[in-house]
């Protein structure tokens, strides 16, 4: 799956992929039940907040969409649970480890 996690300024685009240590948890969601919606993301977990505001914007801008995927990279992810939240006005999310063979989520 293709893992995303950035900062920056997300109305420039001035995207970089933001680094994340051995160990360290994120909070996640998938782009495809991530507002905007309806989307056609089916490959793309989107890690730390500044990386879902910007998701927020690709509706509107393609090239933030471009920038996104430009600094995502295959990993492994494994999901170790059906997510967190998912109600009315939050998308589900997990909290995400990153490890040097995997991204574990829960």
């Amino acid at each position: 799956m293709r893992v995303v996690c950035v900062s920056g300024d997300i109305y420039l685009p001035s995207l970089r992929p933001e680094h994340w240590n051995d160990g360290e948890v994120r909070k996640c969601w998938l782009a495809n039940r991530t507002a905007p919606r309806p989307n056609t993301a089916k490959d793309l977990l989107l890690c730390g907040d500044t990386t879902k505001q910007a998701w927020g914007l690709t509706w509107l801008r393609d090239d933030v969409k471009k920038s996104l995927y430009a600094a995502s990279a295959a990993r492994q992810v494994n999901f170790h649970s059906s997510g967190h939240g998912g109600g009315r006005r939050e998308s589900e999310w997990w909290a995400c480890k990153n490890t040097v063979a995997s991204i574990e989520c829960y």
